[in-house]
């Protein structure tokens, strides 16, 4: 096992994270299952070389493109569970994909929540609520 060591200032700065958007434990949303949510997070991660690599469609929209193999890879997990996760993802509209033709893989767009601004003290953000 290698070594493990407390993060210092410096670890922090210099380390690397997935980020994970709150709206996928939100609302519906609730349901998603957690392959799903870390998919979407590693997805939403991958915009970052889309944006390097010019994979912008017409409409200004940034796509994906990454196999299901790399995936599984990435994740882990079997053919069957991505596809699984995958498709809870469109289930909930998360992810559209456009097919490029024999051979090819998949443009994989993802989708974000739209939340209209309500104003201040309308309704409570869930960091806004005190739980017990």
């Amino acid at each position: 096992m290698a070594n493990r060591v407390r993060y210092t200032v410096d670890s922090i700065i210099n380390n690397r994270f997935y980020q994970m958007p709150k709206f996928l434990f939100e609302g519906e949303l609730i349901a998603l299952n957690n392959d799903s949510r870390v998919l979407y997070s590693l997805l939403k991660d991958r915009h970052e070389l889309s944006l390097t690599n010019g994979w912008i469609n017409e409409k200004g929209e940034v796509y994906l493109i990454y196999t299901r193999k790399d995936m599984e890879y990435m994740l882990g997990l079997s053919d069957k569970t991505v596809k699984k996760a995958i498709d809870q993802l469109k289930e909930y509209g998360l992810v559209e994909e456009e097919k490029q033709g024999l051979n090819r893989p998949n443009l994989i767009y993802l989708t974000t929540i739209s939340v209209e601004n309500q104003g201040i003290g309308n309704s409570p953000t869930p960091e806004s609520e005190i739980r017990f």
